[in-house]
């Protein structure tokens, strides 16, 4: 807790709200993804990245992925055959990179 008092909460929501936006900038170059997380900030969570891969699998996405040591959440609800990644401030854009590359192999 004095750790996290130290960093700030404003500090550690700006950075989540970073590496969600890198997100979403790798993901929006490709023409088969769609964003389903709202573009506005004030409606949209700062760590949380909500999209779908035209013609995947959520559910055996997630599965591949832990194979390789990726974790993230299918999103399959609500009418949606999504994906979701939770970025936090101890993420890296490494990491973000590895997983855009990873996603749909």
């Amino acid at each position: 807790l004095n750790f996290l008092q130290r960093i700030t909460l404003p500090a550690i929501s700006a950075r989540n709200r970073y590496l969600s936006d890198t997100l979403k900038g790798l993901l929006a170059r490709r023409s088969d993804v769609r964003i389903l997380s709202h573009p506005d900030v004030s409606c949209s969570a700062p760590g949380s990245t909500i999209f779908e891969i035209d013609g995947l699998d959520p559910v055996r996405e997630v599965a591949r992925l832990e194979q390789s040591g990726i974790y993230i959440d299918e999103h399959v609800r609500d009418g949606h055959q999504a994906l979701r990644i939770s970025t936090h401030y101890y993420n890296t854009e490494a990491e973000i990179e590895r997983v855009c590359k990873a996603l749909g192999r």
